[in-house]
């Protein structure tokens, strides 16, 4: 395992905001002030930003005009929410059309950085080395200027911000004169964030011509590096009111782990393993990493001749990232994309992250039911009941070594600190039987 002594995830990287911990106010006037800012100032776009749902917890800044960018903004919002919150998100949305978001709160910005600068209380970053050329215009475009440019028409844009991760970004929708969505785009402003929209990117145009009959993927509009950050711009995924169907989401997931070919090896000199133990290598140094590398060799030790299948995933399918798109299902982020891994970790990574986020478990709690659970989560994937705990377990060290390599500890995430939750998790498996779920 490697020491490291450096700080957070943002060293390093592209300017802009980059510190994990800013909460989603400080983050979003930090946003829009560095995505609007040029040399004369903030443009009336940024200045002209209002704030959802409330002011001192925003999710979502909208723009005032034209009113039905921001009704559509907020209509769109959550698009795998359940019937009740997607009805009242319509019913908001129609309000902020007739002039109700002339009533939210705005964003300040007088005390926001100046682009360039890093995040709230954070000193500018060190200078990069030669980047390739910028292709949509200069430092002194703006955002909206760089879009509309790329688009080929007039746009406004909302801007997401989300809970505090190592990984998180500035996410933008962008709409048209008349409201219609033309596009979401991703901005990397930190190392990390910014390799993942570099990946996704590159993912999105490796599936391309890949025949899918139970997932809808964006496609792909445009790469760009503008202000010494990484810019992907994808068409909007269509979708139906709510979440897919379990039958439905299943077989989509088979479909994904199918991408690319299954091939089948023996635990103990899989290519999986070799490649998961590459990564621990590079896994910081401490109490997490050492435990977690030893339950890796345990588990190896203990499962030698289990047989693997192993094919795509998505990396991180969640009850957010999907919805229902007609009898399919709309599928976006795919920035962890890989091949060559356990089939059936998708719907592992699937129950764990609706089990914490949706239904409020503690974490510790999602991960002993998730081994409990795992037979009856593999069999639609051909997983014997035999071999889906070492599978499950499997996930939860793949998940671990993830989350110490992008150092989610600091973060102050549900699942950010492995070692609270999932190594114990593991420990009381491996050392006891695990009572599974009904056959």
């Amino acid at each position: 395992m490697t020491d490291v002594t450096s700080p957070g995830a943002g060293k390093g990287g592209p300017p802009g905001v980059s510190f994990p911990r800013v909460g989603r106010r400080a983050y979003l006037e930090e946003t829009v002030a560095h995505l609007f800012g040029t040399s004369s100032g903030i443009s009336v776009a940024g200045r002209s930003m209002a704030l959802l749902p409330t002011a001192s917890n925003p999710s979502l800044a909208v723009p005032r005009r034209p009113r039905r960018a921001a009704a559509t903004a907020v209509r769109l919002y959550k698009s795998s929410a359940g019937r009740g919150t997607r009805l009242g998100l319509e019913v908001l949305a129609a309000g902020l059309q007739l002039g109700a978001v002339d009533l939210l709160p705005r964003l300040r910005l007088d005390r926001a950085a100046a682009p360039g600068a890093g995040a709230a209380g954070q000193p500018e970053q060190p200078e990069q080395p030669e980047q390739p050329e910028q292709h949509g215009g200069g430092a002194d475009v703006d955002i909206v200027e760089l879009l509309s440019a790329h688009l080929g028409q007039e746009v406004h844009i909302a801007v997401y911000s989300s809970a505090p991760r190592a990984n998180r970004k500035p996410v933008l929708h962008v709409f048209d004169r008349l409201g219609h969505p033309l596009a979401y785009v991703k901005i990397g402003n930190t190392r990390l964030s910014s390799e993942l929209v570099v990946r996704e990117g590159e993912t999105l145009s490796s599936l391309k011509h890949v025949i899918l009959h139970d997932v809808v993927m964006p496609r792909l509009i445009v790469m760009d590096r503008w202000r010494d950050m990484d810019v992907m711009v994808v068409e909007p995924v269509p979708f139906s009111s709510g979440r897919p169907p379990e039958a439905t989401l299943v077989e989509a997931m088979r479909e994904v782990a199918q991408i690319g070919g299954v091939a089948t090896h023996a635990l103990a000199v899989s290519p999986y393993v070799a490649e998961l133990s590459d990564r621990m290598a590079a896994v910081p140094t401490g109490d997490a990493a050492t435990a977690l590398a030893h339950q890796l060799d345990q588990l190896v030790g203990q499962a030698p001749r289990v047989d693997l299948s192993l094919g795509s995933w998505h990396g991180d399918w969640t009850p957010w990232n999907c919805s229902r798109a007609g009898h399919r299902v709309g599928l976006w982020d795919w920035e962890r994309f890989v091949a060559g891994v356990p089939v059936g970790f998708d719907r592992l990574h699937y129950a764990l992250q609706d089990r914490v986020v949706r239904r409020k478990q503690t974490a510790p709690a999602a991960a002993t039911a998730l081994l409990r659970d795992a037979g009856p989560l593999l069999d639609p994937f051909g997983v014997s009941r035999d071999d889906a705990l070492t599978v499950a377990r499997l996930y939860l060290v793949e998940l671990g070594v993830r989350y110490l390599l992008d150092r989610q500890d600091r973060t102050g995430g549900p699942l950010g600190d492995v070692g609270a939750w999932l190594v114990p998790a593991l420990r009381e498996s491996m050392e006891g039987p695990v009572r599974m779920g009904p056959s």
